[in-house]
C-alpha cells in the first residue's frame, strides 16, 4: 500500500490533518472552559451561596414582610435576572420578587 510515491504523499498530507484537527478542537474546548465557563460558574455559585447563607440566618417569622425580604436581597446582591418566590405553608406564593425592572427596587406581587 505504501510502496508507491503517490500513496505516501497522500498519507503524509492527510495524517497530520487527521491528528491536528481533533487536538486543536480539544485545546480550544479546554481554553474556552477554563477562561470563560468555569469563572462564570464560580461567580454564580458564590452568589447562590451568599443568598443561601443569608436566608439560613434570617428568622422565618419575618418572611411575611416584603420589606425585610427586599433588604435581605439587597444585601446579597443577586443577579438582576433572578426571580425569587417565597411560599407559605399551604404552597401559595406569599412574596414574588423580580429585579428586572429596577435592580434596587424589587417588584412585589401575589
Amino acid at each position: 500500500m505504501f510502496n508507491s510515491l503517490r500513496n505516501r504523499l497522500i498519507l503524509s498530507h492527510i495524517l497530520p490533518v487527521i491528528v491536528v484537527i481533533p487536538l486543536a478542537g480539544i485545546a480550544l474546548f479546554y481554553l474556552i472552559e477554563t477562561q470563560f465557563l468555569l469563572p462564570k460558574l464560580a461567580e454564580d455559585i458564590t452568589a447562590d451561596a451568599r443568598y443561601l447563607a443569608e436566608v439560613s440566618r434570617a428568622d422565618f417569622e419575618l418572611f411575611g414582610n416584603p420589606i425585610f425580604v427586599a433588604n435581605m436581597l439587597d444585601r446579597v446582591r443577586l443577579d438582576p435576572a433572578i426571580q425569587v418566590m417565597f411560599l407559605d405553608p399551604q404552597g401559595n406564593c406569599s412574596i414574588l420578587l423580580t429585579q428586572r425592572i429596577h435592580p434596587h427596587r424589587p417588584e412585589y406581587g401575589n
